[in-house]
């Protein structure tokens, strides 16, 4: 079984994207960032403590799933770093196994989207409700825990790109800049364009 480094799990957060359970959700920090430890770190990164994964132990896959079965908590789960998708082998399991026991997980990366389809790959991806892709910049930034949107509350920047799979073999793009909340509607994320975008 694959294994992962993580640097923390919370266990209900409001700041973790949209949820019907009043936007709360469970949020895995995968530990180790290379393009911070590289020397190009996003710009006023959220996180800096977790570019280096090397004093992280090691987790089993099935262990971190097993784990969130016991805390019974609401299975909307959130994944981010670090980087996630420096972890791709775990990564790809977690999504799976979380797939396969009814959670409904996202995933923020600095990556594009076309290198998470390449990489990750669209099986992989269609088990995720979506994905934020793109590195924060500072100068666009838009997180406010005030607003308690799934947008402002969870994403740091407005340059940013939203990924989902559509169905049918095609994948939607939603630039963060033109969104302004998301919603649920039977069990699904919607996405709430601003009123100058509709």
């Amino acid at each position: 079984m694959t294994t992962v480094k993580l640097h923390d799990i919370l266990w209900r957060t409001k700041n973790a994207g949209a949820s019907p359970d009043d936007n709360r959700r469970t949020e895995l920090y995968f530990a180790g960032c290379q393009k911070a430890l590289s020397g190009n770190p996003c710009k006023d990164c959220f996180n800096p403590a977790l570019w280096d994964n090397k004093n992280h132990i090691p987790h089993n896959v099935s262990e971190i799933v097993d784990a969130l079965d016991l805390h019974k908590i609401p299975k909307h789960i959130t994944i981010v770093g670090g980087e996630p998708t420096d972890q791709k082998e775990g990564l790809i399991e977690l999504i799976d196994l979380l797939y396969k026991r009814g959670y409904e997980t996202i995933m923020f990366t600095w990556r594009s989207p076309f290198w998470i389809r390449v990489n990750i790959g669209v099986s992989t991806l269609k088990k995720l409700a979506y994905t934020i892709c793109g590195p924060y910049e500072e100068e666009h930034r838009i997180y406010d825990t005030s607003r308690d949107d799934g947008i402002h509350n969870a994403i740091g920047s407005d340059n940013q790109i939203i990924v989902r799979y559509a169905g049918h073999g095609v994948f939607e793009t939603i630039p963060v800049s033109k969104l302004d909340r998301v919603i649920y509607q039977d069990g699904k994320p919607v996405f709430c364009r601003k009123e100058s975008e509709s």
